[in-house]
């Protein structure tokens, strides 16, 4: 049985009653029923956080309680993904108010008529206005959780108690299991127990495993990374191996982490994969193994040595791939996409890449016209890329959503997208038509534009 306790989600709610909501109430300030509804957010989930000590003891023998904590980690997640879009649309006003000099007569040039008649208008009323359900729908998660809180008889405990309980012996289970999950925020203590609970059979139940925080993953040697065998544990869908974001600590080696990685290589049933703050100069094989058929959402995260991409083409059911903050990378080439490329990634609907400050050619491999690669790609993003040089891929045939900030050599022909129906550019020097001769008004599909954050 696979218990949950406070560890990494009051991690996660103090940085979401921080710097998160705060962040995201500055910036709604002007929009009334936005702002109430963060407001209320920030209201109850104090009040939430307070009870956490005590719903780690009472869920051993109450049923509800547990049920009750692993809809609050749902919760949790789903308010972190919405503050990361109030944080996203923040970044992408202030590109606006630094390009607000660029011209746009470009860009009407090469957009049908439909999406340049009249002015342009700012779109983030329209996208404060959009948020509102979601708003709405957490708002009331919350209260629920908020009442069933009382219902289950959860209240504060003093912290000389919560002292006392952590100096109790350490119990067979991990302190930091969230939802059949087992989340390790740097505390050697904690982490070691969670090694030696992989070690053993007894971890049956465990379906994520995240190893994160500044004591995390650099502190995992080689001998403990082969020993858990997570390639026996079959239970795991989603593995998370965060190391510190301080490169230069001199406990930190390169060549150790690479080892590390290479032996922790999970079960083939995994279906998410986040690697952040890896110091190796070359990710492993297994990641691109097309063996791993369930695996959708794979992300590379501040990968700062690493020098190029896992030629994860082949990888049959991977829905989303995002790259950020790979700096070394210079180049995706033609392995990018695996040894069979007659149909390179075949489900990949999101692809994204942000802050690759040295990438300077995306070779697209498009010589042979019969060969479909990204045939059912539906958005993709390139954030700060700024020395990317040349096109896009142009056979993007069910690309419907394209946006690009901050690619100042970068071209764009939005005539090779036939199905595009939302595009956004922000900091591009110029937009042309090359690669097709029927004129730009023909993309009958496009319903939205935003060019220097202007929408239509």
């Amino acid at each position: 049985m696979a218990f949950i306790g406070d560890a990494a989600l009051s991690k996660l709610l103090d940085l979401l009653l921080g710097k998160s909501i705060d962040s995201a109430l500055n910036f709604v300030t002007d929009h009334k029923q936005v702002y109430e509804q963060l407001k209320e957010w920030k209201s109850i989930l104090p009040d939430i956080k307070a009870v956490l000590n005590h719903a780690e003891e009472k869920q051993i023998r109450d049923e509800g309680v547990k049920r009750w904590l692993e809809d609050l980690q749902d919760l949790a997640y789903d308010v972190d993904d919405i503050l990361d879009e109030f944080a996203y649309e923040e970044l992408r006003l202030k590109l606006h108010k630094t390009q607000a000099q660029a011209g746009t007569s470009k860009v009407r040039k090469l957009l049908p008529t439909c999406c340049t008649g009249g002015d342009f208008t700012p779109s983030s009323f329209l996208f404060k206005n959009s948020m509102i359900p979601k708003l709405k729908e957490i708002t009331a998660r919350l209260n629920g959780l908020s009442t069933r809180r009382s219902s289950l008889g959860l209240s504060e405990i003093l912290s000389q108690a919560a002292s006392y309980e952590r100096k109790k012996p350490v119990r067979l289970q991990p302190t930091s299991v969230v939802d059949g999950s087992v989340e390790y925020v740097g505390r050697h203590n904690e982490k070691r127990e969670m090694l030696d609970l992989l070690k053993t059979n007894n971890s049956e139940g465990v379906c994520v495993l995240s190893i994160i925080g500044m004591g995390g993953m650099e502190n995992v040697n080689v001998q403990d990374a082969r020993e858990a065998r997570l390639n026996e544990k079959s239970g795991i869908n989603k593995l998370v191996l965060q190391w510190s974001s301080d490169f230069e600590k001199p406990t930190r080696k390169n060549e150790v982490e690479e080892q590390v990685l290479d032996s922790l290589h999970p079960s083939k049933k995994l279906e998410q994969l986040v690697i952040e703050n890896f110091g190796g100069a070359k990710f492993s094989t297994w990641i691109a193994d097309s063996s791993f058929r369930n695996l959708s959402t794979l992300k590379l995260l501040d990968c700062k040595n690493c020098k190029s991409l896992p030629p994860i083409g082949m990888l049959p059911l991977l829905k989303s791939f995002l790259v950020r903050g790979l700096d070394e990378v210079h180049k995706i080439g033609i392995e990018f996409f695996g040894e069979d490329q007659s149909n390179a990634f075949a489900s990949l609907e999101t692809l994204s890449f942000e802050s690759l400050p040295n990438w300077k050619e995306w070779e697209a491999c498009e010589g042979d016209k019969q060969v479909s690669r990204f045939p059912s790609l539906l958005k993709l993003l390139i954030i700060q890329c700024p020395q990317l040089l040349g096109r896009l891929p142009t056979r993007l045939q069910s690309l419907q959503r394209l946006e690009i900030y901050e690619c100042r050599r970068l071209v764009v022909s939005i005539s090779s997208f036939p199905s595009l129906c939302e595009l956004s550019v922000v900091g591009c020097e110029e937009l042309v038509d090359e690669c097709s001769s029927a004129p730009v008004e023909e993309v009958a599909s496009l319903q939205s534009v935003s060019f220097v954050h202007f929408k239509v």
